[in-house]
């Protein structure tokens, strides 16, 4: 931040010189290799490094954050300073009144840029708010950066190497959100493989329309079971393909709107089947054997030997 202290009229980069302007606040700065002026700066630091940090356990920047702030609620702000024997909370109630208010103005112009690390969790920090990149962005065992614009309503972040737009948000107000476009996530790749799969089962009905209507039935009163749900009917393609239809019929007109009760339909049309071209067939074997039989015609006097009478 500082280029030099040019004998008290500190000349700052480029970067936070605008941040300074924007922001509208006044820059004190310790002179190099003063340690009377920086230990008050380091006390800070040493006092909450070893008085909260050490042996602590967090998993993300946002709950240690979360944690430094109850901490500070708990513990730091009301611990009685050695020396000036007052607590923090009631220096600072005193001196806020005399604070000058910074500027909610963006940090960044139009077409400056500035670099940001994305984070273990594929997110990058910004204006104490965190915006998600495309899974995969951050890589084990390397500082990965992007660089980032913003205009009056957006966020972009470019990558470093190729310039190339990765994410685009809206900027949002407030601390400690999180902006996540659902593209950035795993949701957009299972999304995709999910419709494959419903256009596969779709093949195998003839009445497309219908089977698309029950399946998209499936799909609100099964969201989390919708990939089972279509197992199932693969399942009735491989032993009752050819009842596959007029069971879903059966289904729409009965409101059956389940993969199970599609199946159990299925399975019964194809019972009813088998009965029927078994009976068919009994019926027609019956009906030829009758038709082989004919009856072998008589003498009249075997007739008369049976009887016992005589020819008049």
């Amino acid at each position: 931040m500082i280029v030099s202290e040019n004998h008290g009229d500190i000349l700052f980069t480029k970067q936070f010189q605008s941040y300074v302007l924007e922001r509208q606040f006044i820059v004190h700065v310790c002179r190099a290799a003063d340690p009377e002026s920086k230990g008050k700066v380091e006390a800070v630091i040493k006092f909450v490094k070893y008085n909260f940090a050490r042996g602590r356990r967090f998993r993300t920047i946002r709950s240690w954050q979360e944690q430094c702030e109850a901490w500070l609620e708990r513990t730091g702000n009301y611990k009685v300073h050695e020396k000036t024997k007052k607590r923090t909370i009631d220096v600072f109630t005193l001196e806020k009144p005399h604070l000058i208010s910074i500027s909610k103005k963006r940090i960044l112009s139009n077409n400056e840029s500035i670099t940001k690390t994305i984070l273990k969790d594929n997110t990058l920090q910004f204006q104490s708010n965190y915006y998600s990149v495309p899974i995969g962005t951050y890589q084990s065992r390397k500082t990965t950066k992007v660089r980032i614009t913003t205009s009056d309503t957006h966020l972009y972040a470019y990558d470093m190497k190729s310039d190339r737009l990765i994410a685009q948000h809206p900027l949002t107000k407030g601390k400690g959100k999180l902006i996540k476009d659902s593209n950035h996530g795993r949701e957009k790749d299972k999304r995709q493989k999910l419709e494959l799969h419903i256009c596969e089962v779709l093949r195998n009905f003839e009445e497309k329309e219908k089977a698309a209507v029950f399946i998209d039935q499936l799909k609100v009163k099964y969201p989390r079971h919708i990939r089972d749900q279509l197992r199932v009917i693969e399942s009735i393609v491989d032993k009752n393909s050819d009842v596959l239809d007029q069971a879903l019929t059966e289904c729409l007109a009965l409101k059956l709107f389940s993969a199970v009760d599609l199946r159990d339909v299925a399975i019964e049309i194809a019972r009813r089947h088998v009965q029927t071209d078994t009976h068919s067939e009994k019926s027609d074997e019956l009906s030829e054997n009758y038709q082989t039989i004919t009856a072998r015609e008589r003498s009249f006097e075997s007739y008369l030997e049976v009887l016992g009478g005589e020819r008049q």
